[in-house]
């Protein structure tokens, strides 16, 4: 154990006691729009799967870890009893994309999702994965992108290059709204710099 990991479960603790039982009760509300009738998104019906770009260490994948470790802790605080290996909040990481191979070797060792390479090759016809095999893109309702933010940012030069410009952040980004047009998950984050084009992103 890390010295800080008391320090991230106490953080994302105190905010799972503020939030728990509302993420519960949205969680146990059942979703009658569809025929299907599918639970509600992270319910055991329906898991949030998560597939994330521009990866670096995967913060999100790891974020939701520990909130559904919390959430099981408070379980009894919460009121909510166990139903076989139910979890309060299900999700599963299908996957990961990320260029740099030191932050792919993290991956692998740390996380059992498909890995990609190339975040401008997730919407070829034929997608292979960081060790050149053919996988296509795993079912996912919720993609959290960090595209590259190196052309963006005023922090190394007072030229900022924009999305039209083709450089690696505006190619990155681009990329990641092609995968949202092509496979249209659920929902979508985006995370990047405060001087990103975010009025041409949206």
């Amino acid at each position: 154990m890390e010295a800080t990991d008391d320090v991230i479960d106490r953080l994302v603790g105190d905010q799972v006691d503020k939030l728990g039982g509302l993420l519960h009760r949205a969680i146990q509300r059942t979703v009658k729009k569809t025929e299907t009738d599918k639970g509600a998104l992270g319910s055991g019906k329906n898991p949030l799967l998560l597939g994330t770009a521009c990866s670096g260490t995967d913060a999100p994948a790891l974020a939701l870890s520990i909130v559904q470790e919390q959430l099981e802790l408070r379980r009894d605080r919460l009121n909510v009893s166990k139903d076989g290996d139910d979890k309060i909040f299900e999700y599963d990481h299908v996957f990961s994309c990320e260029v740099d191979p030191f932050k792919q070797a993290y991956l692998a060792r740390n996380f059992d999702s498909v890995l990609y390479p190339d975040i401008v090759k997730l919407t070829d016809k034929k997608v292979r994965d960081v060790y050149g095999q053919e996988k296509p893109l795993p079912e996912f309702n919720m993609f959290v992108a960090g595209t590259s933010c190196k052309n963006f940012s005023m922090l190394r030069s007072n030229k900022r290059i924009d999305i039209e410009d083709k450089g690696c952040s505006g190619e990155t980004f681009l990329a990641a709204t092609e995968v949202l047009f092509q496979e249209k998950p659920a929902y979508a984050i985006f995370e990047n710099v405060i001087g990103a084009p975010w009025a041409k992103m949206q």
